[in-house]
């Protein structure tokens, strides 16, 4: 496996993925390595895992890669920073060197490196980062993060517009680029999949080839009971880090909140709950609890009557959806938060889009103890049927199982 991050510490939507990656390749019975591109040398293992660690590029072959990019249309900028010639030798020499009969990309920008192996490359995509920044540059009013991301604070007032203003005219451009290396990618690949259901149709009706859907396994834990959790406090789970949850917290704090507030929901408490390397990013209100990362994630979740997902943007899968329906944790969310799911809206969790409406799902559930726990009842069982380690054993067996023999080479598991 080819990575960009260092897997281990602590996990993310993403970090989930890859270990169900590599938990699926074992119980299929291949030995699975790592290997990382990074800046910084990773720990030598992840859990019994072999990691090699494959320095990122100078800023020279950086730079070169970006010209190329502007001038020659070649590539795309988030590719830039994780591929060149000697990444790409040294990607190969591990592979031969572990005599892999398949190599597995994590997303469009360690594709190149690992489709330079000489091995069957399934390249496993977290979402389509053409329609990503293609919103975030188009729709700034949409609910999507600010163009400028963690620059904005650093760049003066006065200059914020004009920095925006070329921000959006470079990542237009990164979408074009990344629509055609992602249409490129699919077609080198000897497969290629997504972490969400609608992001697979969507490049399969570009490409013209099968896509797999191949997201993270999240599996069913002894329940809570909603109904004996305190009616008015709810939760929302995210890294603060991730600019949606951050919008996801300002839409709270400036839409729903003040509906709430007028619908007689005054009472109604939220617990914030992840990782934030800078508190200052986060809204502050009285009645938000900010817990940062918290090491039984289940038992935090239990305390609660429900789970809210006021996320507007970002693409694929959502973690802390599949983690709430783990121990049958009711859900409101917007329909962004709910996509990919294969969710039924109002049997297996509620989704609004409007504050009021969105308010007005909170309070049903804050009101109603056996609503919230026969939502919670039947998330837990849509979870257990699609999203079970089990479930994505048999999903990882359909994708990976034909590779090995295109390889030329006997297969070592």
């Amino acid at each position: 496996m080819v990575l960009t991050r260092d897997p281990s510490g602590q996990l993310s939507g993403r970090k989930t993925v890859l270990a169900t990656a590599a938990n699926s390749l074992e119980y299929l019975g291949y030995r699975v390595e790592i290997v990382v591109l990074a800046s910084a040398r990773p720990p030598e293992h992840w859990q019994h895992r072999q990691v090699h660690h494959v320095r990122l590029p100078g800023l020279a072959p950086a730079v070169v890669s970006a010209v190329a990019v502007v001038l020659l249309k070649r590539g795309s900028f988030n590719e830039c920073l994780f591929d060149s010639p000697r990444v790409r030798r040294e990607v190969a020499r591990v592979s031969r060197s572990t005599r892999a009969v398949v190599v597995v990309a994590d997303g469009l920008r360690t594709a190149s490196p690992a489709l330079a192996s000489g091995r069957p490359v399934l390249v496993h995509l977290d979402d389509l980062l053409s329609d990503r920044y293609r919103a975030l540059a188009d729709e700034p009013d949409a609910g999507h993060a600010d163009v400028l991301g963690f620059f904005a604070g650093q760049i003066p007032r006065l200059l914020r517009p004009l920095a925006r203003a070329l921000a959006g005219r470079l990542l237009r451009i990164e979408a074009r680029r990344t629509d055609v290396r992602e249409r490129q990618v699919a077609s080198q690949a000897a497969a290629v999949a997504t972490t969400g259901e609608e992001e697979a149709r969507e490049l399969s009706r570009r490409t013209g080839r099968a896509v797999a859907v191949l997201p993270m396994a999240v599996d069913v834990l002894p329940a809570g009971d909603p109904a004996a959790a305190p009616a008015w406090s709810v939760v929302f789970l995210g890294l603060l880090d991730y600019a949606p949850n951050r919008a996801a917290l300002r839409w709270w704090t400036d839409e729903v909140r003040p509906v709430l507030d007028h619908l007689g929901g005054a009472d109604v408490h939220l617990t914030v709950v992840g990782h934030d390397s800078s508190q200052a990013v986060a809204p502050a209100d009285q009645r938000i609890r900010y817990t940062g990362y918290v090491e039984d994630l289940a038992s935090e979740l239990r305390r609660h009557r429900a789970m809210v997902v006021p996320i507007r943007s970002g693409a694929g899968v959502k973690t802390k959806i599949l983690d709430a329906f783990s121990v049958g944790l009711p859900v409101v969310s917007t329909s962004a938060g709910a996509a990919g799911l294969g969710a039924t809206a109002g049997r297996d969790l509620l989704v609004a889009d409007d504050p009021r409406r969105f308010a007005e799902a909170v309070l049903r559930l804050r009101d109603d103890g056996a609503a919230a726990g026969r939502l919670g009842y039947a998330g837990r069982s849509l979870l257990g049927a699609c999203w079970s380690s089990q479930a994505l054993h048999l999903r990882w067996q359909t994708c990976v199982a034909p590779l090995p023999a295109q390889s030329g080479l006997k297969d070592f598991r």
